[in-house]
């Protein structure tokens, strides 16, 4: 049973409320994805903070998810979200320079940073020291 305040007839409202189940699903899977646990928030200024942050969130999957769909990249969601996690980076000096280190992309993360418009990153690059670059634009403005 279904109450609502709107105008709209009873097919309508039943159509409404079933076309919103890919809402729950998206924050049951953004849940679990990210180990969310219940929080409990004693101001106004808090909850709205979090729910804000929830929406935004909501929001990014959903852009995100249509992207993956453009270039017809079909994987599960908390799939994805464990490849993109395995995703690491460590920073190490060898001879005096410095170079990050990234672990190798896992299945379709390297199809995610392509449809996400964003370079995946390399798995060894040299990280450049500004600090003489700096201290000479200083010296010699």
């Amino acid at each position: 049973m279904l109450r609502t305040s709107t105008d709209l007839n009873a097919a309508e409202v039943a159509l409404a409320y079933k076309s919103l189940w890919p809402v729950d699903r998206a924050f049951r899977e953004t849940k679990q994805t990210l180990d969310v646990r219940p929080l409990y928030h004693h101001r106004d200024d808090t909850t709205v903070g979090h729910l804000v942050g929830c929406f935004l969130a909501l929001r990014l999957e959903l852009d995100f998810q249509r992207r993956l769909d453009a270039v017809e990249i079909d994987c599960f969601w908390p799939d994805l979200m464990c490849d993109l996690d395995h995703v690491k980076a460590v920073e190490v000096t060898l001879d005096g320079r410095r170079y990050k280190l990234c672990t190798e992309l896992r299945r379709h993360a390297a199809a995610a940073f392509a449809a996400a418009g964003v370079r995946p990153p390399r798995v060894v690059e040299a990280i450049p020291d500004y600090t003489n670059a700096v201290a000479n634009a200083m010296a010699h403005p």
